[in-house]
């Protein structure tokens, strides 16, 4: 689950040319959901006509963008990702598995947190 989230946020603040792949391929994913959820009413209904129109050219794609950071729904992605990988640490530690197998469970749990920043 944080490594979709961690993919779902650079699908929105990453990408070529600073498109987010996600917005420029019209996949729906978490982080525009979230922001969906927090918008105030003509932002949410903005996101809603996007949505449904596909197709989006640069500039409405930067409003896309826009209207997700202004919600806070990125940091509250973020936030969620890092509780999660924070409890897989847990359950690698409590797994007492060999060190050979926690090592790089650990460390593939640290990679994703740090695309979650």
């Amino acid at each position: 689950a944080a490594f979709q989230l961690a993919d779902d946020l650079a699908g929105v603040l990453e990408g070529e040319g600073g498109e987010g792949t996600d917005l420029a391929l019209e996949r729906p994913n978490a982080v525009v959901a979230m922001a969906r959820g927090m918008a105030p009413p003509a932002e949410a209904r903005l996101l809603d006509e996007l949505a449904a129109r596909g197709q989006l050219d640069g500039a409405e794609r930067e409003r896309v963008r826009e209207v997700v950071l202004s919600t806070g729904a990125v940091d509250r992605v973020r936030n969620l990702a890092g509780r999660l990988i924070d409890e897989a640490g847990r359950a690698i530690e409590a797994a007492e598995l060999p060190g050979d197998v926690a090592g790089p469970l650990a460390d593939l749990a640290r990679q994703i947190g740090e695309g979650t920043r």
